[in-house]
């Protein structure tokens, strides 16, 4: 919850007064670029800003109550434990019985008179480093090379069996260039992350 952008708020003494992430309960599995972008956001609040941050659980009405139970119980094992261990906590929305209303978890953050700057804000105000050299631009970094390298295993194995059977199969052949775009995608992304070596040579004399 800003009322400006957040690194200029936080040279300016204005800490942040919480983070609401919102998920979809009816969501059936936890995976790709859900978790991907889970991850950076982790990255991207710290643990210390984490005690600001509510994960609120969504469309309770697309599913029956046990199943949605089922899956927030898995999401607090499995991939929510270490934000709700530094301090995150889950709401369900909707304002009915168990569930809580928008206003409620608002309520909920704005009474909490602590306030934690997030991870990256200290690390491109206070720190100076730039996007990419930050712990979430660089855990972004290692995802797309994970991606990367899965992708280029993928397309392999399909030109071999393209190869192999002797055949221009048209759905391998679709799939092929289907990668390679991705591929592409991602390789513009990562070169987007690299920090130059000017920048690293001058990082290693400010240690």
């Amino acid at each position: 919850l800003y009322r400006s952008r957040p690194p200029s708020s936080y040279q300016h003494s204005m800490k942040l007064a919480g983070i609401v992430y919102l998920y979809d309960i009816s969501h059936t599995r936890w995976e790709g670029s859900m978790r991907r972008n889970f991850e950076v956001f982790e990255k991207l609040c710290g643990a210390v800003a984490s005690r600001k941050v509510v994960l609120v659980t969504t469309m309770w009405d697309k599913v029956k109550k046990e199943e949605g139970e089922r899956r927030e119980n898995e999401l607090r094992g499995e991939y929510w434990g270490k934000m709700l261990t530094d301090g995150s906590v889950i709401h369900r929305a909707g304002g009915n019985g168990d569930q809580m209303s928008a206003q409620d978890t608002i309520d909920y953050l704005l009474a909490k008179e602590a306030h934690y700057p997030l991870q990256i804000q200290k690390e491109l105000v206070e720190v100076n480093k730039t996007l990419q050299e930050t712990e979430a631009g660089r855990h972004l970094s290692r995802l797309l090379e994970e991606s990367l390298r899965k992708y280029k295993v993928r397309t392999t194995r399909l030109k071999t069996l393209t190869r192999d059977g002797d055949c221009s199969d048209p759905e391998l052949t679709k799939e092929i260039l289907e990668i390679n775009d991705k591929i592409a995608k991602i390789l513009r992304q990562i070169n987007s992350l690299r920090v130059p070596l000017t920048r690293k040579v001058l990082l290693l004399f400010k240690r």
